[in-house]
């Protein structure tokens, strides 16, 4: 692969492809497979420093989960579903205590995962085992959009509905070899308005749910999801669980009463700010989540007003996702064109004008594969989600051509980590 000519718009974001993997496809070894969406990827947590990040990174597509190491540049493990037709849109890892083969406690990585069957996968990479499966019973077109580990409560599992569902769940405790453990409704909670995805604010012990009308958000305190005080608890879930919805400043030329769909909503810092990203709308917008709880309206309707608003992509496309770390700073989403765009937010938050422009743009490489196994065109190509690492040593972005394209930070880069 080689960069374009004009590669970097800043030189501290000097990031270079290292390898682009295509490892999802629908037929087993088919490298011309350019067709089957990579929904979705999310770098797994260290487990003895939950700030840091491993060179692991989960990725789902069709009916398989991957794991690749992005350092040796190689896929690790491979889950397939046992159903064929199955879509996996979502993938989450939570850092669970486990008991391992001679009866030590060790801290070890679980994989949940789920999509178009309403099916809950949990897997356990590192002994390349899916040990636990569970049907949800909803209407044949209902899929699981999200899953998201409560990052507090760690055998806490979040599921977002099509149809506007939301379901949380306690795995237990499950150790090896058996993998025993209670899979236990927690609450069911509802919203009007279908959610695509899903992700929590640590610092505000909070759900936020991206939707097709604004941001839902719910109060998940240590509390609320503790098993023995909610099985005690009446069941009127709707009624206990506080809930919000954040709308954002109108594009100019609609009106209150058109949807405001967000496809994407990313905790930044520690989540008491939040980025989220209005479908059409060309911006990125970063908002106070704690001071926007404090200042609801009666039935926690609350009209956001940003405290910046990035410059994005003036695509007519939908359902590109953002990811950001805390340690790097950064903030990371892509687009219809292939390419990356990268926001320094220990930049962004500390000036004073509203309106900022992306840090710097990665495009979309030239490439040069003598085969011609999975060479596509640019304006093929569709980043459906962004991450990067704890440091910012790489992004990973997965695409709707099958491929995970995995960059590296160029050694010498000028930016202070």
């Amino acid at each position: 692969m080689e960069e374009t000519e004009e590669y970097y718009s800043d030189p501290r974001f000097e990031y270079e492809p290292a390898t682009f993997l295509k490892c999802h496809s629908k037929i087993r070894g088919d490298k011309n497979d350019r067709n089957t969406k990579v929904w979705a990827c999310a770098f797994e947590p260290h487990p003895d420093y939950p700030e840091k990040t491993t060179d692991l990174i989960a990725t789902c597509a069709a009916n398989s989960i991957c794991v690749i190491d992005v350092k040796k540049e190689c896929m690790v493990t491979k889950h397939y579903a046992k159903q064929a037709r199955e879509e996996f849109y979502s993938v989450s890892w939570s850092t669970l205590f486990m008991k391992d083969t001679n009866k030590k406690t060790i801290a070890s990585n679980i994989l949940a995962a789920a999509g178009a069957q309403c099916i809950v996968h949990l897997i356990h990479p590192c002994h390349q085992v899916c040990f636990f499966e569970e049907k949800i019973k909803m209407p044949s077109k209902v899929t699981i959009t999200s899953v998201q580990f409560h990052p507090l409560a760690r055998t806490v599992l979040c599921g977002g509905f099509s149809s506007g569902d939301v379901y949380i769940w306690d795995i237990g405790q499950p150790s090896f070899p058996d993998y025993e453990m209670k899979f236990t409704c927690l609450h069911k909670l509802s919203i009007d308005s279908e959610i695509f995805t899903m992700s929590f604010s640590r610092h505000c012990r909070t759900l936020l749910a991206a939707t097709e009308n604004g941001v839902a958000a719910w109060g998940l305190d240590l509390s609320d999801v503790n098993v023995s005080t909610v099985l005690k608890a009446p069941k009127t879930t709707n009624d206990r669980i506080k809930m919000w919805r954040f709308n954002f400043p109108l594009k100019p030329g609609l009106s209150s009463k058109d949807y405001q769909l967000v496809d994407t909503v990313e905790p930044i810092q520690t989540g008491k700010m939040i980025a989220s990203k209005c479908a059409l709308y060309g911006n990125i917008y970063l908002w106070d989540l704690e001071e926007a709880m404090q200042y609801a309206e009666a039935g926690g309707n609350v009209k956001v007003e940003p405290a910046h608003t990035l410059n994005y992509s003036k695509t007519d496309n939908y359902f590109m996702s953002m990811g950001s770390s805390l340690m790097s700073g950064l903030l990371t989403c892509g687009d219809d064109l292939g390419n990356i765009w990268l926001y320094d937010l220990k930049e962004v938050l500390t000036l004073s004008h509203k309106v900022q422009q992306e840090s710097a743009v990665i495009p979309w490489p030239i490439v040069n594969d003598v085969h011609d196994q999975w060479m596509v065109e640019q304006k093929e190509v569709v980043v459906n989600k962004v991450v990067v690492n704890y440091n910012g040593t790489y992004i990973v972005a997965v695409t709707n051509t099958n491929l995970v394209c995995i960059w590296k930070k160029e050694k010498g880069s000028r930016r202070d980590m």
